[in-house]
């Protein structure tokens, strides 16, 4: 075991025996330290942020048809699938093909059949045309710099 991992360990028992130590007997630690306390508890837990993206904000932007809306939680590149094109692209391309999109199939209805948090959120759909065409959407989200973007858009 490495110098690193014991250091990591020893942080996350110090952190445990801290906060556990604050909840029951606030006489081991004074309440000036609390806050210490709470900086030891993010230390323990370093992927600190909130359990998922912002998926009612995901559907409104895809119900109002909003690829600039949309795409501002998209990172600089992330991957397109629309039908069988598949590609990696920048935000700015990813933009003029997701608009040309809802153009080409403006929207009729737009159903969630399933959404998940956790380290690889994914917010799943169903997009109806006004055609009557429909397309099984997949939206996987990621973490950047603290923040939730996402990853990989698909509409097939």
């Amino acid at each position: 075991m490495g110098v690193g991992s014991v250091l990591s360990i020893y942080m996350l028992v110090l952190a445990y025996y801290a906060c556990d130590a604050t909840a029951t007997n606030t006489k081991l630690i004074s309440p000036k330290s609390q806050g210490s306390t709470h900086a030891l508890s993010l230390i323990a837990r370093s992927d600190y942020r909130n359990d998922a993206p912002d998926f009612e904000q995901i559907v409104k932007l895809i119900r109002g048809m909003r690829a600039d809306g949309l795409l501002r939680h998209a990172g600089p590149l992330l991957e397109i699938v629309l039908g069988e094109r598949e590609s990696t692209c920048t935000n700015r391309a990813a933009y003029a093909m997701i608009r040309n999109f809802f153009e080409k199939h403006p929207i009729r209805n737009f159903k969630v059949l399933h959404q998940g948090g956790g380290q690889s959120a994914y917010l799943m759909g169903l997009y109806m045309d006004q055609s009557g065409d429909s397309f099984k959407v997949r939206i996987f989200f990621g973490v950047h710099e603290g923040k939730w973007e996402i990853t990989r858009l698909v509409f097939r």
